[in-house]
């Protein structure tokens, strides 16, 4: 029997959403990976207190109680845990950052230079602080129109950092307006940002996987599939995305390539992409999840 370890939790503002994917990760292993796999909850408290079992424990001590980490808390925890030789499974040293900013996402791609790849234009709007900004509604009107005069519509308002607050589709000022007010009213500041007609695909990979150095799902009918092919893998190699990527692409018949996003963890649930993906290619999630863990322990990444 291999005994994971789900590390979950942290200091930061994603605390209940790393407590949320950790539970669904241990849920996972215990339903699909059992009695091969065992999986032992790992918590970081909002103190930085490490916790087994409920009990506090240095992360040294781990090393005698797991043999593979995988790390749902952020992406800078994966430093700890190389000092203590511990096999992980974690997101690249800025993945966090790039998931949950598109500023520093965009920022990223035009220093990488990857060719053939563009990130749509967008601006992010501070969260309203009465003291200072006035009237909600004047606030939200001036913000609105600082977007409008930046972006031309239709636009796509989404929140900074929740990933449990809604986007939003808007094609007019007053539906703008409409949509900060829906996403500020959460406590949030929001991304407006350029709508980008086209097909959109999501490109799933794993290095390794099936005997492939980096495996990408079918990615159907997308036009272009070669040209998404080699601007993943130079993802890839510029980001040292080591277990899984997932990429989020439209491809625009006027403008191009447009990267919208990405991942460095795969979606369990039922419906998403990631397990339609699996599907169909004749695997299952778990397998996949699998396939990580061992070529984790073999390498000792």
């Amino acid at each position: 029997m291999k005994r994971i370890g789900v590390l979950r939790g942290g200091m930061g503002d994603d605390y209940r959403f790393s407590l949320k994917r950790g539970g669904e990760v241990l849920g996972h292993i215990y339903e699909h990976l059992s009695p091969e796999w065992t999986a032992l909850d790992i918590l970081i408290d909002k103190a930085g207190v490490w916790h087994l079992r409920g009990a506090p424990i240095l992360p040294a001590q781990l090393m005698h109680q797991v043999d593979v980490v995988w790390n749902e808390a952020h992406s800078s925890f994966a430093h700890t845990l190389r000092q203590v030789a511990i096999p992980h499974i974690s997101a690249p040293h800025f993945g966090h950052g790039i998931a949950q900013s598109r500023d520093i996402l965009r920022e990223h791609i035009k220093n990488m230079q990857i060719s053939g790849i563009k990130i749509p234009r967008g601006i992010i709007l501070p969260l309203w602080q009465g003291d200072i900004d006035g009237e909600w509604d004047k606030y939200l009107i001036k913000k609105a129109k600082d977007a409008h005069d930046k972006i031309p519509p239709p636009w796509i308002v989404r929140p900074l950092g929740r990933k449990d607050v809604a986007s939003h589709t808007a094609n007019t000022f007053s539906e703008l307006v409409r949509a900060l007010d829906d996403i500020m009213a959460h406590s949030e500041s929001a991304v407006v940002e350029e709508l980008i007609a086209g097909e959109e695909v999501s490109a799933h990979s794993v290095p390794g996987f099936r005997g492939q150095s980096r495996y990408v799902f079918p990615l159907g009918n997308a036009n272009e599939e070669d040209k998404l092919q080699q601007i993943i893998s130079d993802l890839y190699d510029r980001l040292g995305a080591k277990h899984y990527l997932k990429s989020d692409f439209v491809l625009s018949p006027r403008r191009g390539v447009y990267l919208l996003n990405l991942e460095f963890w795969p979606d369990f649930a039922a419906d998403s992409s990631f397990t339609k993906a699996c599907e169909g290619v004749g695997a299952k999630p778990h397998h996949v999840i699998e396939h990580m863990l061992e070529s984790t322990l073999s390498l000792r990444v």
